[in-house]
């Protein structure tokens, strides 16, 4: 398929003009958001066309309310409905807009989907993951109420992944003074020796006016550090038509600074047109040179080798769907950075710009692949929709410094005319975008006349708990190949926190392959799923290393332990002091890359886990094939409970966490004591039951029960959930019950309970998860083989009780309560055969809509010479967090912003040393932000 050419006008700028500000207005002046509730109805039996539920006078009175963004399968009486959904929506333009060209603008609408204006049809579109667009400028009703319709189908699914259903990303409205930016393609060229760039930017510029327009613009070109040069251009657009502008400039080395995974460092490009009012476009990029030889079997990023580890996403959560709220992505994308996963395929999915805008900030490379998977008839080279879902990815995602290749589809090796379709696919993208590599992951390698050959990167995916074997031969077929494993693992290994497998030993199998450049493992999170083999009642697929809700598993520990940067970090404790040594990586150890610019915090914690103490040291550069190398650090408290080490990355990710207890944890108060049958109809010998509720303690590692008839002679293996069960008592006995708190130093327990295990009472579910959410809350509850409903019973202080069901396994919602105001619920269950649970533990939770984050919990600073540490917990839901701080005496405060959401440490530099300061610390939302924590003065 070839690309028709626009006109394009060439301008090269190499000298800098200084130039501030722009006199176009910022884009939200002219943008008209219509997120909030739509009127929703189902369509199973295909009426909605017949019907005409898209006329403008259409009568919604009888339809639900449904909130765009979402997914109405977050509803509990929509959780499996599989099919048409029908929106309207009616909305007026602003008084200011006048005559301008109108774009009406969906982000995502899963997957196929019809959209009418005041009852004309505007078109459609079959792809659920990317953004489409139409020109509404002659159907708007400029003065008047005017009934927007969309028809939302969610019958597509794609393999294992949830199908959730409707407008699931922003819509917007937008306009224009007859002339708009539609984008820039940004594309530098670095030349690693003299430490320059070259940097080729192309404006699209587009005239919706019958007449051809004189347009003169700037690009202005800035950077953190002070770096700003204005580019002018000029061109003429004709009418009804579009145009391209291209600028060149140079980037040398005074201003030059590299992208790179631990300093994803960005310039901004900025796009005004003068004399147009909503005619400004802002896109940042970065500086990076990505090389792959196959002679040397390398990845080289900015001119080094690197061996990197990866996880791949599937971009949903069972509490918002697929969604993606921006705290949720960014609590993703800091979870994986937290686990040194630094270079990955990610997701089958295309993901939005603002998730993508984010993994460009913190330094994660990706290949963005669209979703073509297995036995799969779009994989076929004369199919043009996966082409046109290529370049409508292509020219959406063609900025991000993050993403280094482009995938043409997933395990497609056995559909008939697969190879041809690669071959014509990874032709067609290098068409469009000849600076990254293009692939199609592979799980067909071991064959000879495998696609492979066509592309520039070997993706392989493969299960197993050996895989160098397999490995050896897919290298044996393919051995011009550089190879990388796009996803490995060994199956669904359970959803609870303790639910683990032998990472170590599979990851052991791919190490010192010189052709294996990394791997990626199949699944950094759980994911709901219908897909067969399923194996959790929940629906939830437990392939992840975090649940659904990313509650971290032990696989999760276990996996950063083998994805840090440092084969080992080992602490030893005399007295007041400790040496931590740091094993350096081998040259084709996976991963294996440099330790530059990273730390080592220290921290003493008392009983509760107050800081007592803390401190930094620098870690040297180490580079793989280094020495083992020693680090010390000495304080002064004693009788701490425990000595917390953590190695930083250069972003202050804990990317390896080191606990040494001094004591064991304190012993355990609060709990409750269920005892019950476990079977449904009979009552065999050894069916009866007990379940334990417990708070958290901390310094708690994990917790056990003791338990016995008169006496306390059993127990059972350590959990980190805070509910843990005993079956296979006895019924109608009373049984004793201690909860037990466990460290590495020794245990704690609590004062014996006793409780029954009445052949008439039936255990209630463990809640393994709560999350408030706008006028409501999530409810994540156990889900056994007997049961066939579930219950929720909630109330506010002294006032009305009631309850609500749903059929839906592992989660429920509670919705249509007030923002702000304390709710308490139970939970229960309902067999097959209408027996009733006991009710749960009781549980307190706020709606969070419109409110602020929470204050968050300064714990310590950490001073050195001119630096200051602060470390904090971070806050749920909160997308930014602000640091405060002064010299002593003085009156204004300081402050510096980072956008992270799981954040735990914020670093301060240009202090004056041997002065006291004050800091303090605030969180960022949606909605606010918090007031300020306690100020520590250090």
């Amino acid at each position: 398929m070839v690309l028709p050419k626009l006109p394009l006008t060439i301008v090269s700028c190499v000298a800098f003009l200084l130039a501030f500000g722009s006199s176009a207005p910022a884009q939200s002046d002219y943008e008209k958001d219509l997120d909030g509730t739509w009127k929703f109805k189902t369509d199973p039996n295909n009426l909605g066309e017949s019907g005409q539920w898209f006329r403008k006078d259409i009568d919604a009175q009888g339809w639900d309310d449904m909130e765009v963004p979402g997914n109405w399968d977050l509803h509990n009486e929509y959780a499996h409905y599989v099919g048409k959904g029908w929106y309207t929506k009616s909305f007026s333009l602003p008084s200011d807009w006048g005559s301008k060209a109108i774009f009406l603008a969906f982000e995502g609408v899963y997957h196929d989907c019809t959209v009418w204006l005041n009852g004309e049809k505007l078109g459609e579109n079959n792809s659920g993951f990317l953004p489409f667009e139409f020109d509404i400028s002659t159907l708007i009703d400029r003065v008047g109420e005017n009934t927007l319709t969309v028809c939302a189908d969610n019958t597509f699914k794609r393999g294992a992944i949830w199908n959730w259903g409707g407008i699931r990303r922003p819509v917007k409205l937008s306009a224009y003074d007859g002339i708009r930016i539609t984008r820039q393609h940004i594309t530098p060229s670095v030349n690693l020796e003299k430490k320059e760039a070259e940097v080729g930017i192309r404006v699209f510029l587009e005239n919706y006016t019958s007449e051809s327009r004189l347009v003169s613009g700037e690009l202005l070109l800035s950077s953190k550090t002070g770096f700003r040069r204005v580019l002018p251009f000029s061109t003429s657009v004709p009418a009804n038509g579009r145009q391209e502008v291209f600028v060149t400039t140079q980037i040398r080395r005074g201003d030059f600074h590299l992208w790179h995974f631990d300093d994803p460092f960005l310039y901004a490009s900025e796009v005004t047109l003068n004399g147009i009012s909503h005619a400004s476009l802002r896109n940042s990029f970065g500086l990076r040179k990505l090389e792959i030889d196959p002679e040397n079997y390398q990845m080289r990023l900015n001119g080094e080798s690197v061996r990197l580890m990866g996880v791949n996403l599937v971009p949903d959560a069972r509490t918002s769907g697929n969604r993606l709220p921006r705290w949720q992505a960014q609590r993703d994308v800091d979870l994986m950075k937290s686990l040194n996963a630094n270079f990955s395929r990610l997701s089958h999915l295309p993901l939005p710009e603002d998730l993508l805008d984010y993994l460009d900030q913190r330094g994660i490379l990706i290949v963005s692949e669209i979703p073509l998977w297995g036995f799969d008839p779009l994989a076929d080279p004369d199919n043009q929709v996966p082409f046109d879902w290529l370049k409508r990815l292509i020219e959406l995602q063609y900025n991000h410094p993050s993403i280094v290749g482009w995938s043409t589809g997933n395990e497609i090796g056995y559909y008939p005319g697969a190879r041809e379709y690669v071959a014509k696919s990874v032709d067609y993208v290098r068409g469009i975008d000849s600076t990254r590599f293009v692939t199609n992951v592979t799980y067909t390698a071991q064959f000879e006349d495998d696609y492979i050959r066509f592309t520039d990167l070997g993706m392989l995916n493969k299960y197993g708990r050996n895989l160098a074997p397999v490995t050896r031969q897919q290298h044996t077929m393919h051995p011009d190949k550089v190879m990388f494993y796009s996803e490995y693992g060994i199956g669904q290994f359970g959803e609870s926190l303790d639910a683990t497998f032998e990472i170590g030993p599979l990851i052991d199998s791919l190490r010192n392959l010189p052709y294996l450049i990394g791997a990626s493992i199949w699944t950094y999170n759980d994911y709901r799923s219908s897909y067969v083999g399923t194996q959790e009642r929940s629906e939830n697929r437990s392939w992840g290393v975090v649940d659904a809700y990313r509650r971290k598993k032990n696989a999760y520990y276990d996996l950063q332990k083998e994805h840090a940067p440092l084969r080992a970090m080992n602490v030893a404790v005399v007295n007041q002091n400790a040496t931590i040594v740091l094993q350096p990586r081998t040259t084709l150890d996976l991963p294996a890359h440099s330790v530059r610019g990273y730390k080592i915090s220290y921290r003493l914690l008392d009983g509760n886990r107050t800081v007592l103490e803390s401190g930094f040291v620098d870690v040297p550069t180490l580079v793989p094939g280094d020495p083992i190398t020693n680090q010390t650090v000495e304080w002064q408290t004693q009788d701490a409970y425990a000595l917390e080490v953590s190695l930083l990355s250069p972003q202050l990710d804990k990317v390896l966490d080191t606990l040494v207890y001094f004591q064991y944890p304190r012993k355990p108060l609060q709990f409750q004591v269920f005892g019950g049958r476990t079977e449904q109809n009979s009552v065999p010998a050894k069916s009866g039951g007990i379940r334990v509720f417990y708070e958290e303690v901390p310094h708690a590692v994990a917790y056990k029960l003791r338990y016995g008839i008169g006496r306390l002679d059993q127990e059972t293996a350590p959990t980190r959930e805070l509910v843990a069960d005993v079956k296979g008592l006895e019924l109608d006995q009373n049984y004793l019950v201690q909860v037990v708190a466990v460290n590495s130093h020794g245990e704690s327990g609590s004062d014996p309970m006793e409780v029954s295990t009445d052949r008439r009472a039936f255990l209630p579910p463990a809640v393994r998860y709560v999350e408030p959410t706008n006028e409501g809350f999530y409810v994540a509850y156990t889900t056994e083989e007997t049961d066939f409903l579930y219950r929720i019973r909630y109330r506010v202080e002294q006032g009305e009780e009631k309850i609500i069901q749903s059929t839906t396994p592992g989660m429920m919602a509670v919705r249509n309560l007030e923002n702000g105001r304390p709710y308490t619920f139970e939970v229960q269950r309902v067999t097959d055969s209408n027996f009733f649970s006991q009710w749960s533990k009781s549980y307190t939770v706020v709606p969070d809509g419109g409110l602020a984050p929470a204050v968050p919990s300064l714990e310590a600073v950490s001073r050195k010479g001119p630096t200051a540490l602060l470390s904090f917990l971070p806050v749920p839901k909160a997308t930014a967090y602000e640091a405060a701080y002064r010299e002593l005496g003085a009156a204004n405060w300081e402050t510096l912003g980072v956008n992270r959401t799981e954040a735990y440490f914020i670093q301060l530099d240009g202090l004056k040393t041997n002065r006291t300061y004050e800091f303090r610390l605030a969180a960022i939302n949606e909605n606010g932000t918090s007031v300020y924590s306690e100020v520590i003065r250090k």
